[in-house]
């Protein structure tokens, strides 16, 4: 199958009904309406979301797709998400931004930081794309509205992890969550908690230094950005 010419498409649809996962292939081509009878052997990863070991690193076959068309038994019977082709990273257009849009309905309902950063960098090129429409208005009030719930918790939370890190001195959390945290903590912080996190920035290392000095300025109160 390697001797094959250009490389294969393949489309998944989940059968709710009858609790059933059918794979498709296809030629790729950028010209819709060009076909093509080849087939290939195609390895696919995949993960459910009850699955007792969500291992997204790992990109073993779980199926080989070796026909046109394919279908498998839903191992969890249409419960939690399934996601094909660990570690995708393609972005081409196939489906309908009606598709995403839908599926992001979900997000209201999320409160965990990993789900939530994917989907906020998601939004990146269809913001870019929306930016210069006459809908883009009601495309932010959506998006608001959608992470107005994790925003009001996320800022509530960061607020009482800043002060139980004046308390305790220490910041239990993830390097690569700080900056969002104190940024998010510092919005609606006073005066006391502002000081205690600028006296950490410019007293630590040069590398944190230049990574944090910025969040100071995420504050909201005018009195202290005077």
């Amino acid at each position: 199958m390697d001797s094959n010419k250009g490389f294969p498409l393949v489309t998944v649809q989940r059968n709710y009904d009858n609790q059933t996962i059918t794979l498709s292939e296809k030629q790729y081509f950028k010209n819709k309406g060009m076909q093509s009878d080849t087939i290939w052997y195609i390895p696919v990863s995949y993960v459910y979301e009850l699955s007792p070991d969500r291992n997204f690193s790992d990109t073993t076959a779980g199926i080989w797709l070796t026909k046109k068309d394919m279908t498998v038994a839903d191992e969890y019977k249409a419960n939690g998400w399934f996601l094909i082709n660990k570690q995708q990273a393609a972005r081409r257009g196939e489906i309908s931004y009606h598709v995403p849009l839908n599926l992001s309905k979900y997000i209201s309902k999320e409160m965990a930081y990993v789900p939530i950063d994917a989907f906020v960098q998601c939004l990146d090129d269809l913001d870019l794309v929306m930016s210069s429409s006459k809908l883009y208005d009601v495309y932010q009030n959506y998006v608001i509205g959608l992470l107005s719930s994790v925003y009001d918790s996320v800022g509530k939370d960061a607020l009482e992890r800043l002060h139980e890190w004046r308390e305790t001195g220490v910041l239990p959390i993830l390097d690569e969550l700080k900056y969002t945290m104190l940024c998010q903590s510092l919005r609606n912080a006073d005066i006391d908690d502002w000081e205690f996190v600028y006296k950490i920035v410019i007293n630590d290392s040069e590398t944190t230094y230049s990574i944090y000095y910025s969040v100071l300025s995420c504050s909201e109160n005018e009195s202290i950005l005077n």
